[in-house]
């Protein structure tokens, strides 16, 4: 048995890590001296330990390790939870790679002006805005004037 710094240092985790783990009930010490309080953990805790922390390292909650360890997620269910995981990274690693482009553009141009210009330039994505176009060619004003009044009155009335 080991007390709770021994085994931390074993585990190349904190203290404080094994008591979050135990508060969790992720990882109960193998026993607790009733008078100290000190903890003990044995080497037969360094596997779950050691699942515990490969599956954090996945990007799983530890409110997710928990029932995987009870043996409560089916195989089916953690393969969703991690193809869940994956298109995140990925969604991650798409914004990661625009804001490199987005540095390295302004790398560039201060390179070719020698400095950021006065003005910049930014992109929003914004919700879909329907919007009416028409394309005619009129031969004086009041043809156009007709035309935006109808076009108005449809619009209105629609």
């Amino acid at each position: 048995m080991f007390r709770i710094g021994e085994f931390a240092q074993i585990a190349q985790v904190s203290g404080r890590q094994l008591r979050f783990y135990d508060q969790l009930g992720l990882l109960r010490p193998a026993r607790t001296d009733p008078q100290t309080g000190y903890r003990y953990y044995s080497m037969r805790q360094l596997p779950r330990l050691n699942s515990i922390l490969a599956l954090k390292e996945l990007g799983l909650s530890l409110e997710q390790i928990g029932p995987l360890l009870q043996n409560e997620i089916s195989s089916a269910e953690l393969r969703a939870m991690l193809t869940m995981k994956r298109a995140q990274v990925e969604q991650s690693l798409r914004e990661e790679e625009t804001r490199l482009r987005h540095i390295e553009s302004r790398i560039a141009q201060i390179d070719r002006q020698g400095a950021i210009a006065d003005y910049d330039v930014v992109v929003k994505q914004i919700d879909a805005m329907p919007y009416l176009s028409v394309h005619h060619s009129c031969e004086n004003m009041e043809e156009a004037v007709r035309i935006v009044r109808t076009v108005a009155e449809r619009t209105a009335s629609g």
